[in-house]
């Protein structure tokens, strides 16, 4: 099965490449696995929270599903015991041969150990993967770059068209699509 990352600076638009080929290739398929998104602060003083959801389920932001508060670089509090639960449970239980999106792994889940392995183990295991990696270091990370079966690719302003067509050819052909 196909194991895919993407990785670049921020706002470069790897969620989108990631979305846009969830969408085009796979359609109406059930995809498992997770989504993550940044809901900002309503004031400057505010801290923005980063929340985790279904990677088919509504997106609704809700304290359970919080996974970490920041404030730019300077302050963050993590909830590990998001990702230790209800992250754990979007990894859990999929079907063989099931497609699994996972949007976006960083360094916030670095003190997650169930979140973490389980994502090692859906790695290991016979499923296709589309991921957005943080162009940071990290243990889980470099596990993900350095897996042999991973195809890890740089997305940026400039080539995100190009790497889009790449790698919905790509799919399509191993997907056996037309």
């Amino acid at each position: 099965m196909l194991k895919i990352a993407v990785t670049g600076d921020m706002g470069v638009g790897k969620t989108t490449l990631i979305n846009r080929l969830v969408k085009d290739i796979y359609g109406d398929q059930t995809i498992y696995g997770f989504r993550t998104k940044k809901i900002e602060g309503s004031t400057s003083s505010d801290m923005a929270q980063i929340h985790i959801y279904s990677a088919m389920g509504e997106m609704i932001s809700t304290p359970d599903n919080c996974i970490a508060e920041v404030n730019g670089m300077e302050q963050a509090v993590i909830h590990t015991n998001v990702f230790e639960t209800l992250g754990v449970s979007f990894l859990s239980d999929i079907p063989k041969g099931s497609v699994i999106l996972m949007d976006e792994i960083g360094f916030l889940e670095a003190n997650a150990p169930a979140f973490s392995k389980s994502i090692k183990t859906l790695f290991e295991s016979d499923y296709t993967i589309l991921s957005v990696i943080k162009p940071v270091h990290t243990p889980l990370l470099h596990y993900i770059r350095n897996h042999p079966e991973v195809s890890l690719t740089t997305v940026t302003e400039q080539n995100r068209e190009t790497v889009y067509r790449i790698l919905c050819a790509y799919l399509c052909k191993k997907e056996n699509q037309p």
